[in-house]
């Protein structure tokens, strides 16, 4: 073989080699976008001791979860349903068993969960005087969908939702409270103009971007381009759209951040970054028995919400 033809073969396998390797690069990129963005709603038949940081934790879910059962069932409640921005049907329950005039508090579930993680603390919120909106986000529940995407279009829906709320009475004070991927999505949202409606959030366990959790959960950023790829090609959207600190840098609405110091998930850092680039009146607090998206059970936890509240509903 002529040393022009062994060069020409060399260079068919590297470049045989070079596709290959970009193939199955491209190729995992896809894998993980299907495994955390295609909704697999199996998740209600996991056990829900996973989700606990320690026994005692959950003992004390156990023990709440009989007696939020009973509340929600002798509530005033009834199911709402509105379509989104690109058709999909959403669906969530009210609970109206306060006083009309009195503000609603709009409750966000996370990641692999429904609106019926948060009952405890709609238990909680409806007893400081909040009627309640639960809502099921986009492909979780009972709402449509296929596939979430991480509180870009499901801040978009919860503009809808607020709309909603506006359209049957114009003149409703409206709190947002969102846990993990809830809480990504209310920030997310507090980037745009919003009505005088909005008076507060409180946001617990968030994110600062899509491309940070992405990054954190994988402990690599070798492959966030193919997963970007994939987020654009299947969702319409640059990975760069979900930057919770960039939306905060215009927020004006009041807002509280909650975050476990241990946080294996989203970790503590990320609320400290959140605080710094928000715009408007703020307040952090970080619990030292929490854990990600169950602060709820942390000593304290309701108490500085309480608080928080009573600066700004009157």
């Amino acid at each position: 073989m002529t040393k022009r033809k062994s060069n020409l073969k060399k260079g068919l396998i590297a470049a045989s080699l070079l596709s290959s390797l970009s193939a199955g690069y491209y190729a995992t990129g896809s894998y993980l976008f299907n495994r955390y963005a295609k909704v697999d709603k199996s998740y209600a038949d996991h056990d829900m001791s996973e989700m606990f940081p320690d026994s005692d934790t959950y003992h004390q879910y156990t023990a709440k979860l009989k007696e939020n059962i009973a509340w929600f069932k002798a509530a005033k409640s009834n199911k709402v349903q509105i379509h989104s921005f690109d058709g999909l049907l959403l669906e969530g329950v009210r609970v109206t068993d306060n006083n009309p005039d009195n503000p609603l508090m709009i409750l966000l579930h996370g990641y692999n969960s429904d609106r019926y993680a948060l009952l405890n603390q709609a238990h909680e919120f409806s007893a400081m005087g909040f009627n309640l909106l639960m809502i099921d986000q986009r492909s979780w529940g009972k709402s449509e969908g296929v596939y979430t995407t991480f509180g870009f279009k499901e801040s978009l829906d919860l503009l809808s939702w607020i709309t909603y709320l506006r359209s049957e009475k114009p003149d409703i004070d409206i709190a947002l409270y969102g846990v993990s991927m809830g809480a990504s999505t209310i920030m997310k949202t507090l980037g745009y103009v919003l009505p005088a409606n909005v008076k507060l959030a409180i946001v617990d366990s968030g994110y600062t971007s899509l491309k940070d959790l992405i990054e954190c959960r994988l402990k690599t950023n070798v492959l966030t381009p193919a997963i970007a790829v994939k987020i654009k090609r299947v969702l319409g959207f640059d990975i760069g759209e979900i930057d919770c600190k960039a939306a905060l840098a215009k927020n004006e609405v009041p807002i509280l951040f909650l975050h476990a110091k241990e946080d294996q998930t989203t970790p503590s850092s990320m609320a400290s970054e959140l605080y710094e680039a928000n715009f408007g009146p703020k307040a952090i607090q970080f619990f030292d028995k929490g854990s990600h998206a169950i602060n709820c059970f942390a000593s304290g936890y309701y108490d500085v919400i309480a608080d928080f509240i009573t600066k700004y509903f009157h």
